[in-house]
């Protein structure tokens, strides 16, 4: 049995306090909790700024047309990203959206408000899940006189996948470096320190993040997909053929090792 509406408490409290463990101290499950969280939390604070939110390897987005599937799908290979909040989400096999099922569910207003140029974009976000795993006898919870209560025995770091259709126009994600891309190569390192030297603890959330998703649960961007489509005056909007998936927009975060062999003669 699986759970996927979990609150994770690293989400809920980034930046947790360590229990104070001595002699004769009583402890119940919160205690516990607080534990796990607070070493979570600081693997979380050293992914967070060392590597950077984005892509740290796999996750490709891929239009499976109807000759290659079942059905006409986009589809997520395995990888690993880290999101904003500094948690790994690992997705272990390929992940699938069908299309036609899809479609069928987007509003027409959605569909308009994205209509531009004989085209819908909709852009490709991964998340984080804690999923809760298998059941354990507990004691009951709240105002109950139960001996027959069961909490999750497990739980299981996973990963949601969405395709949302974006507004027409909306930006790519931003690059929080490309004043130093910006900048002649002389003063680069210059840039880079100012930058970093003047950055802030706070991580806000990236704009892309459209505004039918909870930006709370803080999606990781992987790929706009572009659905070529007509549309006839106050009509709803309609496919016009294959779509295409631009995965070159997504954050990276590039490990020690390859940027080794990116500088290395």
């Amino acid at each position: 049995m699986t759970d996927t509406k979990l609150t994770d408490p690293l989400a809920a409290n980034p930046q947790p306090e360590r229990p104070n463990y001595t002699l004769g101290v009583m402890l119940d499950e919160k205690d516990f909790v607080a534990e796990q969280t607070y070493h979570r939390a600081r693997l979380a604070r050293a992914l967070q700024f060392a590597t950077g939110t984005g892509t740290l390897v796999g996750l490709a987005g891929k239009h499976a047309p109807a000759t290659d599937t079942p059905n006409e799908e986009i589809t997520v290979a395995p990888g690993i990203a880290v999101d904003d909040i500094g948690r790994l989400i690992e997705v272990p096999k390929k992940m699938c959206i069908s299309l036609s099922r899809w479609w069928d569910a987007q509003t027409t207003d959605r569909l308009v408000a994205s209509f531009a140029a004989n085209a819908i974009t909709a852009d490709l976000f991964v998340r984080f899940v804690a999923c809760g795993r298998g059941r354990t006898p507990a004691f009951a919870s709240g105002p109950f006189d139960a001996l027959d209560a069961t909490v999750h025995g497990r739980i299981v770091d996973g990963a949601e996948v969405k395709l949302v259709v974006q507004d027409a126009g909306v930006a790519a994600p931003k690059d929080p470096w490309a004043e130093v891309a910006a900048t002649p190569v002389a003063g680069r390192i210059g840039k880079l320190r100012q930058l970093i030297t003047n950055a802030t603890l706070e991580v806000a959330p990236d704009p892309v993040v459209p505004r039918t998703l909870d930006p709370s649960l803080h999606w990781v961007f992987l790929a706009r997909v572009t659905f070529p489509a007509t549309r006839a005056p106050g009509q709803r909007p309609a496919r016009n053929g294959a779509p295409t998936v631009n995965n070159d927009l997504r954050p990276i975060v590039v490990s020690n090792a390859a940027l080794l062999r990116l500088v290395a003669p």
